[in-house]
């Protein structure tokens, strides 16, 4: 799908519009600052840093929205979709004390409940701010600014030492239920990442790049793990389990 919507499907004007087949247009006043799909790529959530709005693929159209009050003095900074409305929102509040620390909290929303109790919890990031997050079942990953923390649901699992990570690179899968979940961090080394398996003991550590790891992923069955580095074009899938190269792609052959 062509996500060159912005600014269209999320209109920086006062009053809606359409799209050349008739498919209706949310208006928005604020730039778009994150977009993710959900895990089976039906439905997607694009934020503003103080509204969000979930839309369908298939047709493209609006299916769920909140909007910031005028004048809020939260600033959304990414989003995550579990289902189509069920979502969390990552947001950094300004602290009321000068000089403190703005707090940074993730916001998990059903849009199925009335709006008044549409906000079901609140989650504070125990790492600083959030880079980003992932979610996956009842698990939740949030990738902060030295460490990532694991979830099960809301509460606090597991915290992971990944070193300066200003990308807020974090993957994970759960292919076949909680026993299976498998997620993907950088290391402290640059160009190196690490897997882990909930419930075991240890990580699998892959020598991936020789420069700053820019991206990574998992397979949708957490077996294959691919990575991107902040020089060349490469780029590399690894098996999970003990790390092996499978194979390298030069991106600029594709």
């Amino acid at each position: 799908m062509d996500l060159s919507f912005s600014p269209s499907v999320m209109a920086s004007t006062s009053s809606s519009s359409e799209l050349p087949d008739g498919t209706a247009l949310v208006p928005s006043p604020d730039p778009l600052v994150h977009v993710a799909f959900n895990q089976h790529g039906m439905h997607f959530v694009a934020t503003t840093v103080c509204d969000f709005y979930v839309f369908s693929c298939h047709p493209l159209e609006s299916v769920m929205r909140r909007r910031g009050s005028d004048g809020c003095t939260f600033k959304v900074t990414s989003a995550q979709l579990l289902t189509r409305s069920q979502l969390a929102v990552a947001t950094r509040r300004p602290s009321a004390v000068s000089g403190a620390v703005d707090g940074h909290v993730i916001d998990f929303w059903n849009g199925m409940c009335k709006p008044k109790d549409a906000r079901t919890n609140t989650v504070r990031c125990p790492c600083g701010a959030v880079g980003g997050f992932r979610l996956r079942g009842d698990h939740m990953l949030v990738a902060g600014e030295g460490t990532a923390t694991l979830f099960d649901g809301v509460h606090w699992e597991k915290e992971v030492t990944t070193g300066p990570n200003p990308l807020g690179l974090c993957a994970m899968e759960e292919p076949n239920g909680p026993a299976t979940l498998v997620y993907a961090l950088p290391l402290p080394e640059a160009g190196s990442v690490q897997v882990r398996r909930r419930g075991r003991a240890g990580s699998v550590s892959v020598r991936a790049h020789g420069s700053a790891v820019a991206c990574l992923a998992l397979s949708g069955d957490g077996r294959l793990l691919a990575t991107a580095g902040t020089r060349g074009t490469l780029v590399r899938i690894f098996s999970t389990p003990d790390g092996t190269k499978l194979q390298e792609v030069c991106t600029e052959n594709t």
